[in-house]
């Protein structure tokens, strides 16, 4: 694993389209977490501000697993990007050249996703703990809420092995992300929707994909709606939990099965 990596990393730690896309995806995630939480960035008056601002840790990990969520489309777009390109260059031939095998190629990136979950992960985690010093948040509440970065874990996962699978039966990096930002903004959006106001049964986001995870870190406004009963039977978050993860291990399934069957 740890060799797989490693070339892993030679393949992209020169390549100018990651760091453009994590230093951009960086600053954004940064710069509307500090707005947010510090109140630079508002929406109400009267001193209330319905994007959520806290002065203490629980309430910093909630908002900035929150807002970071909803970036995750972004490095989503380098997976895409660096496995389309293999196929694209050739160079996914040329490793089973120099001798790796289909099955070592798939893991080589399915390593890279994990890791790039992982690193996002870590990041929200240092950009709270310096969020939280700016604010004067105590750091005898520092555990409170913090399993929410383990849930943020999940949902990287999810996003990036979703992206994963599609990349491997795409193979053009442009048709991928297209087909990937109409799933995530439009179809699954709708049913969405559809599952919460016509029915109203919000259980059934347990059906899809990426909406199992995005209900682990859901907005406070929401879980205000949540509390009031109005939408019927919310499973608990570790229900959600298990439901991505099992969505995870259904990516690698499929996508290693279509990647050892296609042609090359």
């Amino acid at each position: 694993m740890k060799q797989l990596m490693a070339i892993e990393w030679l393949k992209i730690k020169k390549y100018r389209t990651f760091w453009t896309i994590m230093l951009l995806f960086g600053a954004c995630v940064l710069l509307w977490n500090l707005g947010v939480t510090t109140g630079v960035l508002r929406l109400g008056g009267d001193g209330i501000n319905l994007l959520g601002s806290s002065n203490s840790f629980g309430g910093i990990w909630d908002t900035v697993t929150y807002y970071t969520s909803n970036f995750v489309l972004v490095p989503a777009i380098f997976i895409i990007i660096g496995i389309t390109n293999e196929y694209q260059f050739r160079t996914n031939r040329q490793n089973v050249i120099d001798g790796w095998t289909r099955l070592q190629f798939f893991h080589a990136k399915w390593y890279m996703m994990k890791s790039l979950a992982l690193t996002v992960t870590l990041f929200v985690a240092v950009m709270g703990l310096v969020i939280g010093l700016i604010t004067g948040a105590s750091f005898a509440y520092i555990g409170d809420n913090i399993e929410k970065l383990v849930y943020m874990l999940i949902l990287c996962a999810n996003y990036f092995g979703f992206a994963l699978m599609i990349s491997v039966f795409v193979k053009r990096s442009g048709l991928a992300i297209g087909i990937l930002m109409l799933y995530c903004m439009i179809i699954e959006m709708m049913l969405h929707f559809f599952f919460l106001f016509k029915l109203k049964l919000p259980f059934l986001d347990l059906l899809l994909p990426l909406q199992s995870s995005d209900e682990l870190l859901p907005s406070s406004t929401f879980n205000a709606l949540l509390k009031t009963g109005k939408f019927g039977y919310q499973p608990p978050t570790l229900t959600y939990a298990i439901v991505s993860c099992i969505w995870i291990c259904i990516y690698y399934l499929i996508a290693r099965r279509r990647l050892m069957r296609s042609d090359w």
